[in-house]
């Protein structure tokens, strides 16, 4: 108990301190007015789009698991948030070393954690990199034909 009291502590000091790393030159009065100017519905349907965007890969990476074994919605979908994270915020991928090693903890199945060699995910970057291709193809378009 003592272990977790210690673990729990620590990470919220570090929480506050790299708070306060990254909102330190943060100008939360420009902040006020740019939200008061952006459109609040459209701010709005991108939040939801977002985080609809998210549960699918949740959801997607679920299903990819299902032959390795069955693992909670919530699971996936907590590990997929601070995996994404971690990809903002750290170098060299760690976010996507980070989810399957949280997984495996959360899921108490060490098997999740363990390295292998991942032919899903060479073809889940390619999905990924088709699609993004395609949206950008079809912004490309959208905006030569409104010129």
């Amino acid at each position: 108990m003592a272990n977790r009291a210690v673990r729990v502590g620590v990470s919220l000091v570090l929480m506050i301190v790299l708070l306060a790393i990254f909102l330190w030159n943060v100008d939360f009065a420009e902040v006020g007015r740019a939200l008061a100017s952006a459109d609040g519905p459209l701010l709005a349907a991108a939040s939801l789009v977002a985080l609809l965007a998210y549960f699918l890969r949740a959801l997607r990476w679920k299903f990819i698991l299902l032959p390795v074994g069955r693992v909670r919605l919530s699971s996936v979908l907590i590990t997929t948030a601070v995996g994404y994270a971690a990809l903002s915020l750290l170098p060299a991928r760690m976010g996507d070393l980070i989810r399957p090693i949280l997984l495996a903890r959360r899921e108490k199945d060490p098997g999740f954690g363990q390295p292998r060699l991942d032919p899903d995910g060479a073809r889940l970057r390619s999905v990924d990199r088709g699609v993004l291709l395609s949206h950008l193809h079809r912004l490309a378009a959208a905006d030569a034909g409104a010129r």
